[in-house]
């Protein structure tokens, strides 16, 4: 694959993760109809600098400050379906690193989160 086509490819790859976070390296392949060991190539090589991968080997886009963009979302999901949750069960769930999860809810989520006195956390009302 030349320069261009690996520049084009790693364009379509980042628009595809913007839009569908959290996906493996198959996934990706398959609904941008691209070979998978292109697409590989791409994840660790142009945009490895852009992009995380989790335990499950799915890809997100990095949040220059801090966890994958769409965890704030995630997280506000999970403690809808569950309330009073610990950190480490929500990281657990979601398949993340429970530092991730406490950036998130003590920065952007601390106005809609609240923790009791067992650090157990909930959406406040």
């Amino acid at each position: 694959m030349d320069k261009m086509a690996r520049l084009k490819l790693a364009q379509k790859v980042l628009a595809y993760l913007k839009k569908y976070s959290q996906k493996k390296a198959v996934e990706i392949s398959k609904d941008l109809d691209v070979d998978k060991h292109d697409v590989n190539s791409i994840l660790y090589a142009e945009l490895k600098n852009e992009l995380r991968q989790d335990k499950d080997y799915k890809w997100s886009l990095i949040n220059k400050n801090g966890p994958p963009i769409d965890l704030e979302s995630q997280i506000l999901e999970c403690l809808r379906k569950e309330q009073n949750l610990k950190a480490i069960d929500i990281a657990r769930k979601l398949k993340v690193d429970r530092k991730d999860i406490n950036f998130m809810l003590y920065g952007k989520l601390s106005k809609k989160c609240v923790k009791d006195d067992k650090n157990r956390w909930a959406i406040s009302l």
